[in-house]
């Protein structure tokens, strides 16, 4: 996974840690990462398509991992950014950065986890996957400010 920074993000979604996030030890349960993930994925590409319709989610997850860095508690408000890494023929991926407050340097931010997850475009109709047009690597290139492989 990159070395993201929440700077190099076209999308950067605040989310605050609810009591139903923790487990038993009061910390974020990892399992609800993917759901932080979700929620930064489902703001990334219908802001970037300009659209708020859930039809425009056309694509489906093929691989998702997490790197947990320091924990997460109960209350706090983490920044997840988003950004599109890299493009093939059918699937892009997006890496993303989770930060949170720093306990120890206040007005500081600390690493809580970095993850990547590639993502296949589909078509709900056919059931099958779909090249990615040459619009759509456009909208994504200049949404993200910069080219992509």
């Amino acid at each position: 996974m990159g070395d993201s920074k929440l700077s190099d993000d076209p999308i950067t979604v605040p989310i605050e840690v609810q009591f139903r996030d923790i487990d038993a030890f009061g910390l974020v349960n990892n399992a609800v990462y993917l759901s932080y993930l979700e929620s930064a994925r489902i703001k990334y590409w219908l802001s970037m398509r300009g659209k708020c319709d859930l039809q425009d989610l056309n694509y489906v997850i093929a691989h998702v991992e997490i790197d947990y860095i320091s924990p997460s508690h109960l209350g706090e408000i983490l920044q997840i950014g988003v950004r599109v890494s890299s493009m093939g023929k059918k699937s892009f991926t997006f890496e993303f950065c989770i930060v949170g407050p720093d306990p120890e340097h206040p007005g500081k931010d600390r690493l809580v986890a970095r993850a990547r997850s590639v993502q296949v475009l589909y078509n709900q109709e056919t059931r099958q996957s779909m090249l990615i047009s040459d619009a759509l690597r456009t909208q994504i290139e200049k949404f993200e400010g910069r080219p992509l492989e």
